[in-house]
């Protein structure tokens, strides 16, 4: 750009970036998109080294594991609009932290493979009611004509850097220290990040914050 103002391109990244910390509510969403990210990733990319290895699994088990999480999203991502309407997206976020952080207990609780698919329906709890709420803040938040970018920023903090973290950190734990702490402290690390999107609602609605 002439007389070295900023470009399109770069006041287009302020903006989206500025979305970081609008208020206390936006940086508790984004640090509860983070955790849960990092939460995901290690089900999604260490769960059936641990399923298999530790709690002996078979084959079978582990691809009807992964049926049972896709049915449960279905119906969850075809109700999207009914559950924004009647729940909202705060408590659509809760219930998928509480999701996580109970099944990610229930792994370390439960030694029996077949007993732990009754804990797979959480995934498609967790991973649906997630999206539907994230999806839809985002794209309440975003300026206009940014939407898109908006929600590629959304990705980078649940899917990148949450996924990038969760399972080098998770591998590092579950080598060193065994699956069960791993689960116990993703458990933990969601749950608080839960509790700390809530404070941090409160803090924008009731006082502006």
């Amino acid at each position: 750009a002439l007389g070295g103002g900023p470009n399109k391109g770069e006041r287009h990244w302020k903006e989206v970036l500025s979305l970081l910390c609008l208020n206390s509510e936006t940086v508790g969403f984004f640090f509860a998109n983070f955790a849960t990210g990092a939460g995901m990733s290690l089900v999604e990319n260490l769960f059936f080294l641990f399923y298999k290895n530790e709690v002996g699994a078979s084959a079978v088990l582990c691809g009807v594991s992964v049926v049972i999480t896709v049915i449960v999203e279905l119906p969850i991502f075809a109700s999207g609009r009914y559950l924004l309407r009647r729940v909202g997206i705060m408590p659509l976020m809760l219930i998928s932290q509480l999701a996580y952080s109970s099944r990610a207990i229930g792994y370390t609780l439960i030694p029996d493979p077949a007993l732990i698919l009754a804990l797979e329906p959480l995934h498609g709890v967790t991973y649906g009611t997630m999206q539907i709420a994230s999806v839809d803040y985002m794209a309440t938040i975003a300026p206009k004509g940014l939407e898109a970018s908006a929600q590629g920023l959304l990705a980078a903090f649940n899917r990148g850097l949450g996924f990038l973290v969760g399972t080098i950190v998770g591998g590092f734990v579950m080598q060193n220290y065994g699956s069960k702490i791993m689960f116990t402290g993703a458990a933990a690390l969601v749950a608080f990040s839960g509790a700390l999107y809530a404070g941090c609602w409160v803090l924008t609605r009731k006082c502006g914050l």
